[in-house]
């Protein structure tokens, strides 16, 4: 499913993603790599101990400058 959206957000001219994870962070990073990954850099927010359903998204903001 990651993969078809991303291929999706490249179609659109996406060149840069951010991917909050908390499951299988290790083996997503391993696939997927920080990019360009069909043109998409890539870059990952781990959510060590679950934060709700909006603290994923608050703990990559972040880092997050635009």
């Amino acid at each position: 499913m990651m993969e078809h959206i991303l291929r999706h957000m490249a179609g659109y001219g996406f060149d840069q993603a951010v991917v909050t994870l908390h499951t299988l962070p290790g083996a997503i990073r391993s696939y997927f790599g920080r990019g360009p990954w069909h043109g998409i850099d890539l870059d990952y927010s781990t959510e060590v101990e679950p934060l709700g359903t909006a603290g994923s998204v608050s703990l990559a903001a972040r880092g997050w400058s635009e």
